[in-house]
């Protein structure tokens, strides 16, 4: 698995983006792009309040649910040490 991305990078992937492209050349290895829970949640979170605003950020948001569940992805869970690490 790789290391994390964090929401600095995972915010930043988008269709035909270079960070979509990495994604998929690591998912051609194999290899899922590990995030965190938290990382998730800012992102999706993000995606809600601008869309409130900004409909057409709803297609976005739905591009992104699609990624994440696929096996593109690992989540990586929030257990207790890792909780009590963030804070």
């Amino acid at each position: 698995m790789t290391p994390a991305w964090d929401t600095t990078l995972l915010s930043r992937v988008y269709p035909g983006g270079p960070f979509e492209r990495h994604l998929l050349d690591e998912a051609r290895t194999g290899e899922p792009i590990a995030v965190t829970a938290p990382t998730v949640m800012e992102v999706v979170r993000g995606l809600q309040a601008t869309s409130a605003d900004k409909p057409t950020v709803t297609v976005a948001l739905t591009w992104f649910v699609g990624l994440i569940t696929s096996d593109l992805v690992e989540i990586l869970p929030l257990d207790r040490t890792a909780a009590i690490v963030a804070g």
